[in-house]
């Protein structure tokens, strides 16, 4: 995904330099995540990295143009969003996230430590906290592991097992 934005391109390079050997892995299924994070440089490097990895990627500086996203035709396979977003939280795009999209992967992040408590409510198997600063290696086991577990329960189900995200 090239950028040409002052101080993205340096971060984006910086990233693809930090990565270990290991850090894409080879044919996991592809999908479109959206990412939401008012910092610039945070959802550009996170999107640049991911896309490394095969993801396709839609970015948004917050929740206005997350609901303006989520409002139209796309498919999202996984959402990553910031807590604190200058124009809302990012609470309420998981919220709205979950009305169409409720067993798919969402990671929610926070440069804030001691905050996991007050997201109880929207932390299960299919909604997890990591606290920034993400390191991208980190970041991508984690959604691909969410994904290979979203992807285990609908062939659970598809094959007349329970869905263990019910």
């Amino acid at each position: 995904m090239p950028n040409t934005r002052h101080g993205v391109t340096s971060v984006s390079q910086q990233v693809e330099e930090d990565l270990d050997p290991g850090g894409s892995i080879e044919g996991h299924p592809s999908g479109t995540v959206l990412i939401v994070d008012d910092n610039a440089v945070v959802r550009h490097s996170l999107g640049y990295r991911l896309g490394l990895s095969g993801y396709q990627i839609q970015l948004a500086a917050g929740v206005n143009d997350a609901f303006a996203l989520l409002g139209q035709a796309s498919r999202f396979s996984a959402l990553i969003v910031d807590v604190f977003l200058t124009d809302g939280s990012g609470a309420d795009i998981v919220r709205r996230w979950r009305e169409q999209y409720p067993h798919s992967p969402v990671i929610i992040m926070s440069g804030f430590s001691g905050i996991e408590d007050s997201l109880r409510e929207l932390l299960n198997e299919r909604t997890r906290f990591m606290q920034k600063p993400l390191q991208p290696h980190h970041l991508l086991q984690q959604l691909n592991q969410m994904r290979d577990d979203f992807e285990s329960a609908l062939a659970g189900r598809a094959s007349g097992g329970t869905n263990p995200s019910q």
